[in-house]
């Protein structure tokens, strides 16, 4: 059954208030700064299982569900590079399927000196679950770069209001 905003009930979704996120159910204060250690270690472990041996470039991704849950995933290539998943994507989709619709946060490791952003089909994909979620970008120096999703993709395409979840 959908509530009013077009997701399933029992499901949360977050919401910004200035700086702090906030669980829409709940009220309660997600601590994104409290979880940012952990996010970073959880992608930088998974780009370590990172299926790239035609790029060899490894990446991983690491999202914060609105419930405070981590879900991490590697990037996974494909000789047909068009069905080729990125690390974000493949995180998201693990968040989704074990039953979250709130992501509130993604951290993006890269093996190089300097962080890599999100690509456009991972940005509009990820805005889907919070537009509001912030983004950390991490690689082996020490430069974090910041953003929250929609400076990344400011004009995302959307279909409102959303349609309700099928019923199971």
């Amino acid at each position: 059954m959908a509530c009013a905003r077009g997701h399933r009930e029992g499901f949360s979704r977050a919401y910004r208030h200035g700086d702090e996120y906030f669980d829409h159910m709940t009220r309660n204060r997600i601590l994104i700064k409290d979880m940012e250690e952990e996010l970073y270690e959880a992608a930088r472990r998974v780009s370590e299982l990172a299926y790239c041996p035609y790029s060899k470039f490894p990446v991983g991704a690491a999202v914060l569900s609105a419930d405070g849950k981590i879900f991490a995933a590697p990037n996974i290539e494909n000789a047909s590079y068009s069905v080729t998943i990125c690390a974000e994507r493949n995180a998201a989709a693990q968040a989704i399927a074990a039953g979250t619709t709130s992501i509130v946060a993604l951290a993006l490791y890269t093996r190089t000196p300097t962080p890599s952003t999100p690509c456009g089909t991972c940005r509009q994909f990820l805005s889907e679950f919070n537009a509001e979620m912030e983004v950390l970008c991490i690689a082996d120096g020490e430069e974090v770069l910041r953003f929250i999703l929609k400076e990344l993709l400011p004009k995302a395409f959307t279909i409102s209001p959303h349609p309700p979840a099928p019923s199971p």
